[in-house]
C-alpha cells in the first residue's frame, strides 16, 4: 500500500506553507545556516518552540486532508516520526532563500537597528514599526531610547575604571560596532585589569545588547572539536572569559580565531546534519585579569588585539551596584552607540589608545619565540650580517630549551623580517671559498663580537664545542692555582 507521503509530498508541503506561512505573497519561513527560521511577528527565529508549533499546525492540517491510493481507496492519515523527518526536509528545500533575500537576512543595510519591539533608522533618527518584509534575524534585547541622555552613572563608571577621554572614545566606538554587528574591523577586543575594575560590567553590557540567545561563550576546545563550532551559528557576539594564552593553547583554536576576525567562511559540522559554510558576523570580546602570557606562534594574531586597560583605585571601595545601574541605562547606551557608529567607520575603526598600544607591543614581544630569540640573543647594527642557516640552528636550540614549537626556517625568517621591518633583511652573497650563502643583514648573534663582513671562516662560539684533547697545565691567578681537571669544557 502506498502511504500518503509517497504521493505529491512537495505539493502537500507547499499547500501547508501557503495556508499558514504566506503573507502578501511572501513566505514567512527561511532555511538559514542549517536551521529553519520562522517569523514570530517581529523577527525570524530558530528555536525548538517554533518547531513544536509547526508540528502542531501540521498535525491539524493533515486532519483536514484526505489521501487515497491508486484505486481511490482512502488511506488513514497518521503523522509518524518518519513523516515529520520527510516533512521538515522538504520544508527546508522549499524555504531556501535567494541571494537577494540572504542579503536582507544578513542585515547589510546598516541604516536600520532592530530593537525589541520597533526598528530605528539612523539616518532619520525615527522609529518604524516591524513588518515581515524587514527580514532580519538579529534583534536587540532592548529598544532604543527616544531621546539623547547621558546618565550620571556613566561618569561614575569611567572614573571608577580610570579612563581618560581617549579611552572613553575607544570604549564607545567598540560598543558601536558591537551593536551594529559590524566585524569588518577584524579586531579582537581584549579587556584586562584588576578585579572589580569594570571588565565584567563592560562584558555584561555587550551581552545585554542581544540577550542570552544572541551571545555564545567560546570554549577553548572549539577549534579541535568538529561539532563544537555550532555554538557560533546565529550569534551576534562571542565571548571568552578569564582567557589565558599559554603554550598549551591549541593551534586549532588560534586558527579558529583568525578565521573569525578574517571574515572567512567556517565549515560547520552539526551532528546528524549536512556540513555547511557559515559566514560569521559576530564580534569577539575577551576578558582576563592579566595580560596573556602566550608562548607559541600567533601567526599574526597579536596584531588583531585591541587592549582595553581597566584600573581601579585600591584605596576606594568598589561599588557593587554600579553594574546594575549601568544596565538600567541600556536604551541610552544603545542610542549613543548607534549614533557613534558613522563616526567610528569614518575614523577607519580607530580603537587603539596609547596605553593599549604599549600593552600590545609588550604582548607581541613576549608572544613569539622567534621574536624573543632575536631580542635576547642578537644585536642590531648597521653593516651587521650573519649566516641565516647558522642563526636558525641556534634558534632551534633556543626554542627547544624554552619548550616551544619550532617553526620552519622560512617561517622564522618571515616572522622576524615582518616584525622588525626595515631592520632585518635577507640577501645572498659569496664567501671567500666561493660558496654562495644566505645572510641576514642588520643583525648578528651576540657572541660573534665585531661586525662580520664575510660569513667564512666562522669562529666557534664559546662553550658549544669541547676541545679534542686537553694537556696538563696549571694556571696561576694571583694566589690561586687550578689544573686542567678543574677547567669545565
Amino acid at each position: 500500500m502506498r502511504t500518503y507521503f509517497e504521493q505529491d509530498f512537495d505539493g502537500f508541503v507547499s499547500n501547508f506553507i501557503k495556508s499558514h506561512y504566506t503573507q502578501d505573497g511572501d513566505t514567512l519561513l527561511a532555511f538559514l545556516d542549517g536551521s529553519l527560521h520562522c517569523f514570530n511577528g517581529t523577527h525570524y527565529e530558530a528555536s525548538d518552540a517554533s518547531h513544536r508549533s509547526i508540528m502542531t499546525q501540521v498535525r491539524q492540517f493533515v486532519k483536514t486532508l484526505s489521501f487515497t491510493d491508486k484505486k481511490g481507496k482512502p488511506i488513514k492519515t497518521t503523522t509518524s516520526p518518519l513523516f515529520y523527518k520527510n516533512f521538515f526536509k522538504t520544508l527546508e528545500d522549499l524555504c531556501e532563500p535567494s541571494e537577494s533575500e540572504l542579503e536582507l537576512f544578513r542585515q547589510q543595510d546598516k541604516d536600520l537597528v532592530f530593537g525589541k519591539t520597533k526598528a530605528y533608522r539612523i539616518s532619520t533618527r525615527e522609529f518604524e514599526p516591524y513588518n515581515h518584509r524587514m527580514r532580519n534575524r538579529f534583534v536587540l534585547d532592548y529598544d532604543v531610547a527616544e531621546e539623547d541622555c547621558e546618565p550620571e552613572v556613566w561618569k561614575e563608571f569611567f572614573e571608577a575604571a580610570q579612563m581618560d577621554e581617549e579611552q572613553q572614545l575607544s570604549w564607545w566606538r567598540q560598543r558601536s560596532v558591537i551593536v551594529m554587528r559590524d566585524n569588518r574591523h577584524n579586531r579582537l577586543f581584549f579587556h584586562f585589569g584588576n578585579p572589580r575594575s569594570g571588565k565584567g560590567t563592560t562584558t555584561a553590557i555587550d551581552t545585554a545588547f542581544f540577550g542570552k540567545s544572541g551571545v555564545a561563550s567560546i570554549p577553548r576546545g572549539v577549534g579541535s572539536n568538529p561539532h563544537a563550532l555550532g555554538v557560533i551559528v546565529g550569534k551576534s557576539l562571542l565571548t571568552i572569559n578569564d582567557m589565558k594564552f599559554d603554550k598549551n593553547v591549541n593551534n586549532c583554536f588560534i586558527q579558529f580565531l583568525l578565521n573569525l576576525v578574517g571574515d572567512d567562511p567556517i565549515s560547520i559540522n552539526p551532528k546528524h546534519k549536512p556540513i555547511f559554510d557559515y559566514h560569521p558576523i559576530a564580534n569577539i570580546v575577551i576578558s582576563s585579569n592579566e595580560v596573556p602570557n602566550f608562548r607559541g606562534n600567533l601567526s599574526g594574531l597579536e596584531n588583531k588585539f585591541v587592549f582595553n586597560v581597566f584600573q581601579r583605585d585600591e584605596s576606594k571601595s568598589a561599588d557593587l551596584l554600579l553594574k546594575q545601574r549601568m544596565l538600567d541605562t541600556m536604551p541610552y547606551i544603545i542610542r549613543k552607540a548607534i549614533l557613534m557608529y558613522p563616526e567610528t567607520v569614518e575614523s577607519g575603526y580607530a580603537f587603539d589608545t596609547e596605553r593599549g598600544k604599549a600593552i600590545r607591543d609588550r604582548f607581541s614581544e613576549s608572544a613569539s619565540v622567534c621574536i624573543r630569540y632575536i631580542n635576547e640573543c642578537c644585536t642590531f647594527g648597521e653593516g651587521f650580517n650573519d649566516c641565516s642557516e647558522e642563526i636558525y640552528e641556534e634558534f632551534r636550540e633556543f626554542a627547544h630549551k624554552q619548550g616551544e614549537h619550532k617553526p620552519s626556517q622560512s617561517q622564522f625568517n618571515t616572522e622576524i623580517m615582518t616584525h622588525f621591518l626595515g631592520k632585518i633583511d635577507k640577501k645572498r652573497i659569496y664567501s671567500k671559498s666561493g660558496r654562495r650563502v644566505t645572510v641576514l643583514t642588520g643583525i648578528r648573534r651576540n657572541w660573534r663580537g665585531d661586525t662580520i663582513n664575510d660569513p667564512a671562516p666562522r669562529p666557534v662560539p664559546p662553550g658549544l664545542i669541547a676541545p679534542k684533547s686537553v694537556s696538563s697545565f696549571t694556571i696561576s691567578v694571583g694566589e690561586h692555582q687550578c689544573t686542567a681537571e678543574d677547567v669545565p669544557f
